[in-house]
């Protein structure tokens, strides 16, 4: 566990003590809320937890290999690429398949541009909804 995550555990934490205190206070009427308070913050730190996940790269042996598109790192260098078959460029290779770079198609001549050792991967972030800027 990262200390980031940790930290958020430690506030939340601190967050349902808070809550608790309040909304159970003789003086208020609110302990039903105290629930949906606590479902609301299991929520947040669910939420929390897999922005962690998204920002972290991604051991390579996990990478997707049916064609998602994703991102790569190479040697600090980011590319957006997807596993994909190129026999048909290199048909010398013994494995017809590798990281090629979407958008860099050429001609039937020059193929793809090729990420060749890559060292993590992480998906692709969602796009915008429409209207959203």
């Amino acid at each position: 566990m990262s200390t980031s995550q940790k930290t958020r555990e430690y506030w939340v934490e601190k967050a349902r003590g808070w809550a608790e205190e309040f909304l159970t206070h003789p003086d208020y009427d609110g302990s039903p809320q105290l629930d949906e308070f606590n479902e609301v913050m299991d929520d947040l730190l669910e939420a929390s937890e897999k922005l962690e996940e998204d920002r972290e790269w991604r051991p390579m042996t996990t990478a997707p290999l049916d064609g998602t598109p994703i991102l790569l790192v190479e040697n600090g260098e980011i590319y957006m690429a997807r596993w994909q078959q190129i026999y048909y460029v290199f048909p010398h290779e013994d494995d017809p398949f590798g990281w090629c770079i979407s958008e860099s198609y050429q001609d039937e001549q020059g193929g793809f541009s090729m990420v060749n050792h890559p060292s993590g991967w992480k998906p692709l972030p969602k796009l915008p909804k429409e209207g959203d800027e």
